[in-house]
């Protein structure tokens, strides 16, 4: 059981790296300091990668409180962060996600 624990806390660990990366990209992409070509919009990027860094810190400690729900609690934030992204690499494609 201490080895699950550890894995539980290891991949806990990382989802709060991962949302702590989109932290700072949102930061970025809202203050204007990332520039990109049409399609790209900065401010929705960052709303997106705001909003997917939330879902995946609050995953995060919900698996640190709860270890018994973790694996349905980790699948869940790191498929809507998944599902996320290719929503905007659709958006960005296509370019309606463009304002």
């Amino acid at each position: 059981m201490s080895h699950d624990r550890s894995v539980v806390h290891g991949i806990a660990t990382l989802m709060i790296i991962e949302g702590a990366t989109l932290a700072v990209a949102s930061i970025l992409h809202l203050s204007g300091d990332v520039h990109g070509s049409a399609p790209f919009d900065a401010d929705h990027a960052g709303i997106a990668e705001a909003v997917i860094g939330i879902v995946l810190v609050g995953a995060a400690i919900t698996m640190f409180r709860m270890p018994a729900r973790a694996r349905a609690v980790g699948l869940a934030g790191n498929g809507f962060a998944v599902v996320g992204f290719l929503v905007g690499l659709e958006l960005h494609r296509t370019g309606r996600g463009s304002s």
